[in-house]
């Protein structure tokens, strides 16, 4: 009788920890379901967002951002916009096939016809963008479409456990140029004082992370 209700103790336990261990986020998994472009950015600040999406697996990253290009295509953008938008969503999808692509020379496009504000929360967020009816007027973005010019458009695949180990001697950066661009004092990404990261920042997230905001 003991043997038996011990035997039942064990398989309730194993049950339990396989229960509570089904409801714990994985962002590593391959074989999880499309994350949730609201929910993955709900409750995050800005550190967690950018840790956070660097541990994500390829496929998570290039599907949340592809859904957040379908919300652009979902506003009543300047038709110039939903002309370029929609050729960014073709160009990206080639990007994600490893197929040669546009998705640069788009996006630079893009840069130059859009208020650099309103281009950093479209491309470089990944939460909603809210289009206001029309754009103020396009300011000098040379600064930014050098950066651009300067990226690879590319992901890298999640480095097994975070962004940096416990053992590391420097903290996981978290900012860029592109970044700062979204912040209220530019200088605030201070850079030599964090171990960079392969991507996580700039347009879509593929650029590297090599500064940190001390404030977050």
């Amino acid at each position: 009788m003991n043997k038996i209700r011990l035997f039942f103790i064990a398989v309730t336990t194993a049950a339990i920890m396989a229960s509570c261990s089904d409801n714990e986020p994985n962002y590593d998994s391959t074989n999880r379901e499309a994350l949730n472009r609201k929910e993955f950015v709900s409750g995050k600040d800005f550190q967690d967002l950018k840790e956070n999406f660097s541990r994500l697996h390829l496929n998570d990253k290039r599907n949340l951002w592809n859904n957040k290009i379908e919300q652009l295509l979902s506003l009543d953008l300047p038709t110039q916009h939903i002309i370029l938008v929609k050729e960014l969503k073709e160009e990206f999808a080639k990007n994600v096939e490893g197929m040669e692509n546009n998705v640069q020379s788009t996006v630079i496009k893009l840069a130059q016809i859009t208020p650099e504000k309103d281009f950093t929360k479209m491309f470089f967020e990944l939460g909603d963008y809210e289009f206001s009816g029309k754009f103020e007027t396009v300011g000098d973005n040379q600064l930014l479409i050098s950066y651009l010019k300067s990226c690879d458009f590319k992901y890298n695949q999640a480095v097994k456990g975070g962004v940096a180990s416990k053992e590391a001697p420097l903290p996981a950066c978290n900012c860029n140029y592109t970044c700062t661009a979204q912040t209220i004092n530019p200088g605030l990404c201070s850079n030599g004082k964090c171990a960079p990261t392969a991507d996580g920042c700039g347009p879509f997230g593929m650029s590297e992370c090599d500064g940190r905001l001390y404030f977050c």
